[in-house]
């Protein structure tokens, strides 16, 4: 198991996001990336915040 995940936690589960893109995070005291996040949009925002996709 691995503390650094290329996923967000939603509902539940980890998920990838629908576009399939990623931004690099950066370690702040060598500038290299230490990890990938996925690039959420509109659709992962509305079902986290209202229950659903549309």
């Amino acid at each position: 198991m691995t503390l650094i995940r290329d996923k967000a936690f939603i509902g539940g589960d980890w998920v990838d996001s629908e576009s399939g893109k990623t931004y690099p995070v950066f370690d702040p005291a060598y500038t290299n990336i230490i990890a990938h996040v996925p690039e959420m949009g509109k659709n992962e925002t509305k079902y986290v915040c209202f229950g659903g996709l549309s």
